[in-house]
């Protein structure tokens, strides 16, 4: 029995409407607007809940791996700070989430914001500008020559761009 047979949609569980259907003819992809903050005094949001990320270049896993970074690194931040001060866990806890969102949340809103104009789409544009005019064979011609390089230079450029880490870089 599947985890999923206790669920029902329109009086079908998922595998039955994956049994009935004969071929899926399309699919979305969802995009958020940046979010102001991920502090939420003592919850916080990381990963695609603080910034989904269309699939190009691997963000949303990086940019979930570096939240958890910098989670922990406000963490460290909080508790030293709390030393000493009588702080309570709460405290620390507020604190942690207050320097999360300042580490994290206007970076990853430019990131998301970057990652519209990257992956397949950007370079279909790419090759729309360099290829304007051409005829469908010259353009057919440009793309078998060049459209890999190009379609690698994007992604490398893209990649370059993101952040690595939270901390400084030496």
């Amino acid at each position: 029995m599947s985890t999923f047979d206790g669920n029902c949609f329109g009086g079908l569980t998922p595998l039955q409407m994956a049994e009935r259907t004969k071929g899926i003819i399309g699919w979305a992809l969802f995009d958020r607007e940046p979010l102001e903050s991920f502090d939420f005094g003592r919850v916080t949001l990381l990963g695609d809940a603080a910034h989904p990320l269309l699939p190009f270049g691997s963000q949303g896993a990086t940019q979930a791996i570096l939240d958890a970074e910098a989670l922990g690194v406000a963490l460290s931040r909080a508790l030293s700070a709390s030393r000493g001060s009588g702080g309570s866990d709460i405290d620390t806890v507020r604190e942690t989430v207050r320097i999360y969102s300042e580490m994290r949340c206007e970076l990853t809103g430019k990131i998301v914001i970057a990652n519209r104009g990257m992956g397949p789409t950007r370079v279909l544009e790419l090759v729309e500008e360099k290829c304007s005019g051409m005829s469908a064979e010259e353009k057919g011609a440009w793309i078998e020559e060049r459209g890999r390089t190009m379609a690698e230079e994007a992604m490398s450029s893209y990649r370059a761009a993101m952040p690595k880490s939270v901390r400084p870089q030496a």
